[in-house]
C-alpha cells in the first residue's frame, strides 16, 4: 500500500522558500533586515569597498556535523562585500568534520604587488597553482631576482598551471606592480616544519 504524505499543519516553509530552490521574497527581505541590523551596531551602514590588498582566507570547521547556511552567507556578502568571491567545498545538508576547508577566499585585487623576499626555513616547500578565469595577462606570474633585486625571470601565470621550489640562500621572489584587470587567482600549498592551525586528522 503506498504511504499517504502530507504537510504538517505549522510547515510554513513555503513563506520561506520559493519552490524553486530559492529563497521568497519574504525571507530575503528577513535576511537583508536581519544583517543590517547586525553591522549597523558595528558601524558599518554602506556596502563594504574593496582596496588593493590580497585576500587569503578560510573558514574552517571546528566539529562534526551538518552544513547549512551557504545561501544565507552567500546573500550577506553579496551585497555588504560584492568585491569577494567565494570557493566553496561544501553545500547546505553535507556531513562535514573537523578540520575541513568550508570555503576559501583567495584574491589578489588591482594594484597588489610583493615585495622581493625569501621564505622562512621553516616553510620547506611551497607550490603555486594559476587559476585564470579572467584571461589575465601572463605576466601576472611569480618574478624571480637576484641577490641584488634584479628581476631575472617572470613565471608565466598560465591557467591550470603551476610551479613549486624549496627555500634557500638565493631564492628571492615577490610580485611588481602590475595592471590586474579583475583578479589574479592561485591556489597556494606549503609544506612546512611547524604545527599549524589547519590539523589533518588520520
Amino acid at each position: 500500500m503506498k504511504p499517504t504524505t502530507f504537510d504538517l499543519p505549522h510547515n510554513r516553509s513555503s513563506a520561506l522558500f520559493d519552490g524553486k530552490g530559492g529563497f521568497s521574497a519574504r525571507f530575503k527581505e528577513s535576511i537583508d533586515l536581519w544583517s543590517t541590523a547586525l553591522l549597523n551596531d558595528d558601524g558599518i551602514i554602506q556596502p563594504i569597498k574593496g582596496d588593493t590588498s590580497h585576500v587569503n582566507s578560510k573558514i574552517i570547521v571546528k566539529q562534526k556535523g551538518i552544513f547549512a547556511g551557504r545561501g544565507l552567507i552567500d546573500r550577506i556578502c553579496k551585497y555588504w562585500a560584492p568585491q569577494l568571491e567565494l570557493n566553496w567545498n561544501f553545500t547546505d545538508g553535507d556531513s562535514v568534520s573537523k578540520g575541513d576547508i568550508l570555503v576559501e577566499i583567495i584574491g589578489d585585487k588591482k594594484g597588489f604587488w610583493l615585495k622581493p623576499h625569501k621564505d622562512i626555513p621553516e616553510k620547506l616547500m611551497t607550490m603555486m597553482i594559476w587559476a585564470n578565469p579572467y584571461q589575465e595577462s601572463e605576466n601576472l606570474g611569480t618574478d624571480l631576482y637576484d641577490k641584488d633585486f634584479k628581476l631575472v625571470k617572470t613565471i608565466k601565470y598560465l591557467h591550470n598551471n603551476g610551479y613549486f621550489f624549496s627555500s634557500g640562500e638565493d631564492t628571492w621572489h615577490g610580485l611588481e606592480l602590475k595592471e590586474i584587470k579583475k583578479e589574479r587567482r592561485c591556489i597556494q600549498i606549503n609544506y612546512v616544519s611547524f604545527k599549524t592551525d589547519w590539523p589533518v586528522e588520520n
